[in-house]
Protein backbone atom coordinates (compact mmCIF):
# COMPACT_ATOMS: atom_id res chain seq x y z
CA UNK A 1 0.00 0.00 0.00
CA UNK A 2 1.07 3.42 -0.91
CA UNK A 3 2.37 5.54 2.14
CA UNK A 4 -0.57 7.82 3.75
CA UNK A 5 1.24 10.83 4.71
CA UNK A 6 1.92 14.81 3.98
CA UNK A 7 3.70 13.90 0.73
CA UNK A 8 0.70 12.26 -0.99
CA UNK A 9 -1.70 15.14 -0.06
CA UNK A 10 1.26 17.10 -2.09
CA UNK A 11 1.25 14.30 -4.57
CA UNK A 12 -2.32 14.86 -5.01
CA UNK A 13 -3.02 18.85 -5.03
CA UNK A 14 -2.48 21.59 -7.24
CA UNK A 15 0.61 23.77 -7.72
CA UNK A 16 0.98 26.88 -6.70
CA UNK A 17 3.60 29.48 -6.04
CA UNK A 18 3.87 32.57 -4.09
CA UNK A 19 2.13 32.67 -0.77
CA UNK A 20 -0.39 30.33 -2.24
CA UNK A 21 2.24 27.57 -2.18
CA UNK A 22 3.34 28.97 0.89
CA UNK A 23 0.43 28.76 2.88
CA UNK A 24 -0.35 25.08 1.37
CA UNK A 25 3.13 23.85 2.34
CA UNK A 26 2.15 24.93 5.77
CA UNK A 27 -1.28 23.47 5.87
CA UNK A 28 0.22 19.78 4.50
CA UNK A 29 2.94 20.05 7.35
CA UNK A 30 0.22 20.85 9.70
CA UNK A 31 -2.38 18.12 8.73
CA UNK A 32 0.33 15.48 7.52
CA UNK A 33 1.27 13.94 10.78
CA UNK A 34 -2.31 13.89 12.03
CA UNK A 35 -3.22 11.86 8.72
CA UNK A 36 -2.61 8.15 9.63
CA UNK A 37 -4.38 8.01 13.12
CA UNK A 38 -7.40 9.30 11.63
CA UNK A 39 -7.85 7.07 8.84
CA UNK A 40 -7.66 4.59 11.06
CA UNK A 41 -9.91 5.97 13.85
CA UNK A 42 -12.96 6.62 11.03
CA UNK A 43 -11.94 2.38 8.80
CA UNK A 44 -10.59 5.04 5.61
CA UNK A 45 -8.34 1.88 5.05
CA UNK A 46 -8.68 0.97 1.71
CA UNK A 47 -7.13 2.53 -1.55
CA UNK A 48 -10.71 3.26 -2.89
CA UNK A 49 -11.68 4.85 0.72
CA UNK A 50 -8.43 6.84 1.17
CA UNK A 51 -8.26 8.25 -2.56
CA UNK A 52 -11.80 9.69 -1.89
CA UNK A 53 -11.08 11.20 1.75
CA UNK A 54 -7.91 12.74 -0.06
CA UNK A 55 -9.60 14.41 -2.78
CA UNK A 56 -12.27 15.30 -1.09
CA UNK A 57 -10.10 16.80 1.71
CA UNK A 58 -8.05 18.52 -1.22
CA UNK A 59 -11.19 19.74 -3.07
CA UNK A 60 -12.86 21.14 0.26
CA UNK A 61 -9.83 23.32 1.45
CA UNK A 62 -8.87 24.77 -2.32
CA UNK A 63 -5.74 22.18 -2.71
CA UNK A 64 -4.73 22.77 0.98
CA UNK A 65 -4.08 26.21 0.60
CA UNK A 66 -7.18 27.39 3.04
CA UNK A 67 -9.33 25.72 6.22
CA UNK A 68 -11.68 28.52 5.65
CA UNK A 69 -15.13 28.41 3.39
CA UNK A 70 -14.49 31.93 0.67
CA UNK A 71 -18.22 32.32 1.02
CA UNK A 72 -20.28 33.99 3.72
CA UNK A 73 -23.25 31.62 4.84
CA UNK A 74 -25.28 33.97 3.54
CA UNK A 75 -24.02 33.61 0.12
CA UNK A 76 -24.25 29.95 0.24
CA UNK A 77 -27.16 30.23 0.97
CA UNK A 78 -28.44 32.39 -1.76
CA UNK A 79 -26.59 30.18 -4.30
CA UNK A 80 -28.41 27.16 -3.06
CA UNK A 81 -32.05 29.24 -3.77
CA UNK A 82 -30.46 29.81 -7.50
CA UNK A 83 -29.51 26.62 -7.62
CA UNK A 84 -32.81 25.23 -7.13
Amino acid sequence: MIPVDGQLMFDVAPRFSGAKARRQKQIIDEIGPALPPTLDAYAINTPLRIAHFVGQTCHESAGFRTTEEFASRAALAEASKQAA
